[in-house]
């Protein structure tokens, strides 16, 4: 049916995934229905929108296989993927997304260097965790959330970090 727009009385941009239709964005501003078809994107595990209109997004394909991590900016059709590399044992994919004040995006992925960051220019680096804190034993990263001078990472299982963005420093809490 036809998207009841007139009824969402919040603000930005409403965002969600179909496995077989693909991303379907609504901007409440400019009252209008956006769609990322399925061959684009094929099955979304994690989205985020900034407020910079752009839309990110980690993907697999149908059978499973990692599509990479995406940036999509909604002016006249650009399209950004960035690669995910993982060793050889490993099927990349990207779990939790977040931005921080400076406009850098978080990217919290499973493996064994599963923190990444997007600086506002599109350079990527791995941020690498000290082979101390045993990451795989807490599976993916499944939060981010930017506090103050750093980052709180929350994993899957009984894993929490917190990353002090000035320091460069991990501290793990119990």
């Amino acid at each position: 049916g036809e998207f009841p727009g007139d009824k969402f009385s919040g603000e930005g941009y409403l965002y969600w995934s179909d496995p077989f239709r693909g991303i379907t964005i609504y901007d409440t501003e400019n009252p209008k229905l956006y769609e990322i078809p399925h061959e684009k994107c094929q099955l979304v595990k994690a989205m985020y929108f900034d407020k910079d209109n752009i839309l990110w997004f980690s993907n697999i394909s149908m059978n499973g296989s990692s599509l990479g991590f995406n940036k999509t900016i909604f002016t006249n059709d650009y399209f950004k993927s960035y690669p995910l590399f993982s060793s050889d044992t490993e099927i990349p994919s990207v779990y939790a997304i977040a931005k921080d004040k400076a406009g850098f995006i978080w990217v919290g992925l499973r493996g064994q260097n599963p923190l990444l960051r997007i600086a506002p220019d599109g350079k990527t680096n791995t941020v690498m965790i000290p082979a101390s804190i045993p990451v795989n034993e807490g599976g993916a990263i499944r939060s981010l959330t930017y506090e103050g001078k750093g980052r709180w990472i929350g994993f899957y299982m009984k894993l929490l970090l917190y990353y002090d963005i000035e320091k460069q420093y991990f501290t793990k809490h119990d």
